[in-house]
């Protein structure tokens, strides 16, 4: 067992994951296999129950000004950090625990993709903070990697660190049923318990969504957020697409979404000078 007052970052990847996780990937591939609407697996106590704790009180313990991306838009609201190593080294160690050869083989498993390995840059990834009134819009993620279109992003890993959370709260992760290429229906709702983590494979199908928080001030969602990616071309693949996003709300915003979404799909390979047309674009703001 681990101390209590045990650091999460200097624990191995033994030491880090719940007892016999890693020897019980058979049984969670069948699951994320079958699973609907598109392939995932939902894992309680992901992680050893102390270093958890450990893990959440250091990441409660960020302030909101060293998140660097604030985002602030019709499609989300929401803090992210991709610099762990330069703003959070203390807890680095856990995300490049969960990027080793040993883990990723665990998640190229329980996925069924080959060839993975994780991005230790976390570009969209890392940790992840949603204060009352924060959310994101229906949408899919980006189908390759920003820095290298040659990676596809195959599977994404999300762990909830929020051991306080209440269910009326909301904030939960929605995943979608979808239909013709366009999401129908909630299908499948996941409470963000603590030390629960949830993994995904990244295709055409999957569209998710987080619930608008309403919790009091003082409290946040807090969750790790660690996506895969390997260079093998699958015969289903898209061509490279940036984030794709819909609304179920008022008109004005599905045509605003249904726009954007259409322009930076034809202009894509000059998308990075058009992203002051995206709903979802980085103002720079961070919460007071």
């Amino acid at each position: 067992m681990i101390n209590p007052g045990h650091s999460p970052a200097s624990c191995s990847l033994e030491q880090l994951m719940s007892s016999g996780l890693i020897n019980n990937s058979g049984p969670l591939s069948s699951q994320c296999y079958l699973s609907q609407p598109f392939s995932h697996v939902i894992i309680d106590d992901f992680l050893n129950g102390e270093v958890a704790l450990n893990l959440a009180r250091e990441i409660s313990a960020i302030r909101d000004r060293d998140y660097r991306v604030s985002f602030r838009s019709l499609a989300q609201k929401k803090l992210q950090l991709g610099d762990i190593k330069g703003t959070a080294p203390h807890i680095y160690p856990v995300h490049e625990a969960l990027t080793t050869p040993s883990f990723v083989r665990f998640i190229e498993i329980v996925s069924g993709y080959s060839g993975l390995h994780g991005d230790r840059l976390f570009a969209g990834a890392g940790l992840q903070r949603y204060h009352c009134g924060g959310f994101s819009e229906i949408h899919l993620d980006s189908n390759r990697h920003p820095f290298d279109t040659g990676l596809h992003h195959r599977v994404n890993l999300l762990i909830f660190m929020n051991p306080a959370w209440r269910e009326e709260w909301g904030g939960e992760l929605v995943l979608w049923s979808s239909r013709n290429g366009r999401p129908v229906r909630p299908a499948v709702t996941v409470q963000p318990k603590f030390n629960r983590a949830v993994l995904f494979t990244v295709t055409r199908k999957s569209w998710h969504s987080v619930n608008r928080i309403r919790c009091p001030r003082g409290h946040s969602r807090n969750s790790i957020a660690i996506y895969y990616f390997n260079r093998i071309a699958a015969a289903d693949d898209e061509r490279p697409r940036s984030v794709i996003w819909h609304s179920r709300h008022s008109w004005p915003r599905q045509v605003l979404f249904e726009l954007s979404n259409r322009v930076i799909t034809l202009a894509k390979p000059h998308a990075r000078y058009l992203r002051w047309l995206r709903s979802n674009k980085f103002d720079g703001v961070h919460p007071s």
